[in-house]
């Protein structure tokens, strides 16, 4: 009796839906690092914060952020990498 339980419930299971989560929208926290280029300045950040409603000091704190987590890399002063995923 088990084993045809197991078999009923294994192939009950089989036919259930696959969870798809959906993508919902980025916050402008993850959109401000998505559209920011492979190599990029302070200024070219500051630029681009402005383009999508970002306060300056926001934008800098993002920056040291996303350094901390290890998403970009300070090159040298004002001179940024974004890390590429290996």
């Amino acid at each position: 009796m088990i084993k045809i339980l197991v078999k009923h419930s294994s192939h009950v299971f089989s036919k259930l839906p696959v969870d798809v989560k959906p993508v919902g929208k980025q916050n402008k926290k993850e959109q401000f690092l998505d559209k920011l280029p492979e190599k990029f300045s302070h200024q070219n950040f500051i630029d681009l914060a402005k383009s999508i409603s970002i306060a300056e000091r926001s934008a800098v704190r993002y920056i040291a952020d996303f350094c901390e987590k290890g998403l970009i890399r300070r090159e040298i002063q004002g001179t940024y990498t974004k890390e590429t995923e290996k």
